[in-house]
């Protein structure tokens, strides 16, 4: 069911979530639903079964989303708190404060990432108790993280680096020099896959696998216009083009292509579990559902305006849009 408030109750929410009294909210009980957060609206859409069950109202536009121990952690660029939402007893609360503008959320070995992308600043968070930890000056809007055991690599699309972030003390080790505006990252054996925007000027249409030993790039490959999304699973790479469109699948050890599919415009966010791909366009309003084997859309969702971060109910421990 839908859970709608006005101008005036949208204040008054505000108030009751600073006193941490929480929010109610109601959606119909199911298995691994799909919760997709808007940049467009205030609005965080439940979807099961292949359709929409819910809209529920938020009191901020959450920009990125991840699951840690059962509750939905959300951020809002605007909001200096962080806030949780129960899945169990579908409450909304806020967790503690972690400083506005937050831009990105990766979640690893029971710790948080945040991005400020504003402030060139990563911080590391503890939810329970709720800490801000320590903190990594990057370089210039930092965007896409990886968590690969005790390092954190992150891309910084105006500072055009890669760097690599010890997660235990946040100190930057390394800073690789690999395209223009960096966007999108997966770890390999022996490397990173890397996309992004490319320098401007020329919009960079391919993937760049780069070798932390050699300190180079070995690799290009072709995948289509600003490649700014990659998701690692099931033996495979799935590119995301937001500027053609498409997404496409790639062999995880080989990077040869093994598929293309057209989704809806401005693809900028993916979930990868149980052999399907949730894909969500931004400016077509809709989530496209993929089969990973066969690589064929199975299905799209309608939704509200300008769907962007999306998170599964039984994901944990994991950055899924990265």
């Amino acid at each position: 069911m839908k859970h709608k408030i006005g101008a005036l109750g949208a204040a008054a929410l505000m108030l009751l979530l600073g006193a941490c009294s929480g929010e109610s909210y109601e959606w119909p009980e199911g298995e691994n639903q799909l919760f997709v957060s808007h940049i467009k609206e205030p609005v965080l859409t439940v979807i099961g079964n292949g359709e929409v069950q819910a809209e529920l109202e938020l009191p901020f536009i959450a920009l990125d989303m991840v699951m840690a121990d059962g509750r939905l952690v959300l951020a809002s660029k605007e909001e200096d708190e962080l806030y949780a939402l129960d899945l169990e007893t579908q409450k909304l609360k806020p967790l503690g404060k972690a400083g506005e503008g937050i831009t990105k959320l990766a979640y690893a070995g029971g710790k948080l990432y945040a991005a400020y992308a504003d402030a060139n600043r990563i911080s590391r968070i503890a939810l329970a108790p709720f800490a801000v930890e320590e903190t990594a000056e990057t370089g210039s809007h930092p965007h896409s993280m990886a968590v690969d055991g005790t390092t954190l690599y992150v891309t910084n699309v105006y500072g055009h680096t890669v760097q690599a972030i010890d997660t235990e003390t946040m100190a930057v080790e390394e800073s690789h020099d690999i395209i223009g505006r960096p966007n999108g990252i997966a770890v390999i054996d022996g490397g990173i896959v890397v996309g992004g925007h490319g320098p401007y000027g020329t919009l960079n249409d391919s993937v760049y696998r780069y070798s932390l030993d050699e300190e180079k790039t070995v690799q290009t490959v072709k995948t289509g216009l600003m490649p700014v999304e990659i998701i690692a699973g099931g033996g495979n790479l799935f590119v995301l083009n937001h500027g053609s469109h498409d997404v496409v699948k790639l062999d995880g050890q080989t990077l040869e292509p093994e598929g293309k599919v057209a989704v809806g415009d401005n693809p900028y966010y993916a979930v990868l579990s149980g052999g399907k791909l949730y894909v969500s366009s931004m400016d077509a309003d809709v989530v496209t559902e993929i089969d990973a084997e066969s690589f064929t859309v199975t299905k799209e969702i309608p939704t509200a305006s300008g769907p962007h971060a999306m998170v599964l109910e039984e994901e944990d421990d994991e950055n899924p849009g990265d």
